[in-house]
C-alpha cells in the first residue's frame, strides 16, 4: 500500500507529509504537547476572543500548521524551484516529488524554524534565492541549489584528500548519493556523471 502511495504522490501529498512529521517533531520537543486540548479547555481565553471552543481549536491547529507549510514552501520556491512543477507528468516534476518528499535530501528541521530572538517559530519566512547583484536566479533543474551545497560541501571535504584520491574520492560520494539513484531511475545517471569527466 505504501508503495502505490509513493508511486501516486502530488505535491499536496508531499506537502501534507513533510508537515505531519515536522508536526510530530514539534510534539516531540514542546513541554506536555499531549496536553494542548486540556490546557486551551481550561484556559477559556481562546473561548473568549474567538465566541466557540470549536473556533478556538481551530485557530490554535491553524497557528501550528501554517508557519510550518510556510516554511516548506519557502525551501520549495526557492529559486523559483516551484516553477518546474507547471508540468505535472514530466520526469522534472516527478523528480521534483522525490526529491522534496526525501528528508534526506531536502532538509528542514523544526529546531531550525525557531527564531533565536522571540524563541517560537518565525511569523514571517523569506523565500531565499541565490542571485546576486540584483539578479534573480531561477531553477532549471530541481534543487539545484541543494546540489551545489552538496558539491561545495563535497569539495570543502576534499580540500584534505590529496592527488588521485580526489577522483576517487568524487566517485565515491557520486556512487553512493541518493541523487545518483534518483538520476538512474530518471534514466540520466549516466549522462550526468560522463559530462562532469569530460568536462
Amino acid at each position: 500500500m505504501l508503495s502505490l502511495f509513493k508511486a501516486q504522490e502530488t505535491f499536496a501529498s508531499v506537502l501534507t507529509q513533510r508537515t505531519f512529521h515536522l508536526l510530530k517533531e514539534r510534539e516531540r520537543i514542546a513541554h506536555k504537547a499531549h496536553e494542548w486540548l486540556h490546557a486551551e479547555a481550561l484556559s477559556g481565553t481562546g473561548v473568549q476572543e474567538w465566541g466557540t471552543f470549536r473556533k478556538a481549536l481551530w485557530k490554535r491547529v491553524h497557528s501550528a500548521v501554517v508557519p510550518i507549510m510556510a516554511e516548506i514552501i519557502a525551501l520549495a520556491d526557492r529559486d523559483s524551484n516551484l516553477d518546474l512543477m507547471r508540468n505535472d507528468h514530466s520526469w522534472t516534476s516527478k523528480l521534483w516529488l522525490k526529491i522534496m518528499a526525501d528528508p534526506k535530501i531536502s532538509e528542514l528541521s523544526y529546531s531550525k524554524m525557531i527564531s533565536p530572538v522571540t524563541n517560537s517559530v518565525r511569523e514571517r519566512v523569506q523565500v531565499l534565492g541565490s542571485g546576486a547583484g540584483g539578479h534573480k536566479f531561477f531553477c532549471r533543474f530541481p534543487f539545484s541549489f541543494l546540489i551545489k551545497q552538496g558539491v561545495e560541501q563535497l569539495l570543502k571535504n576534499a580540500l584534505g584528500v590529496s592527488g588521485t584520491n580526489q577522483v576517487f574520492f568524487l566517485h565515491q560520494f557520486y556512487s553512493c548519493t541518493q541523487s545518483n539513484l534518483f538520476l538512474a531511475t530518471f534514466g540520466c545517471g549516466e549522462p550526468v556523471f560522463a559530462s562532469v569527466e569530460k568536462g
